[in-house]
């Protein structure tokens, strides 16, 4: 394949449009997570919000709260280290946005 941008980009076209927008980085967060590469939670956040004008502030918070959803989650199927090490991650990729580090309300 090539690049970790390059599954990003493969991944996000190959997922049926009928699973909705975000199924696509979901899935791949939990495949990145489960399969030993938390440290690319970061670049994933990064891929996704490349794209988004800066004053896209709550689209970008939206993006990092369904991610951190989907990291509360998995602690439960791969344990508690590879999940810190993907928050420690994504809040790397974070740092200097000035995002809302709280997680979802159902949290």
């Amino acid at each position: 394949m090539g690049t970790l941008q390059d599954v990003f980009t493969a991944v996000q076209e190959k997922t049926p449009e009928s699973l909705g927008p975000s199924a696509w980085y979901i899935a791949t967060a939990a495949a990145l997570v489960s399969l030993g590469k938390p440290e690319e939670i970061g670049a994933l956040f990064v891929h996704l919000t490349s794209s988004m004008p800066s004053e896209h502030k709550s689209s970008k918070e939206h993006v990092s709260k369904r991610l951190r959803d989907v990291l509360m989650k998995e602690w439960t199927l791969v344990g508690i280290p590879l999940v810190v090490a993907a928050v420690a991650s994504l809040a790397q990729a974070e740092e200097g946005l000035e995002l809302d580090g709280r997680l979802s309300e159902k949290w």
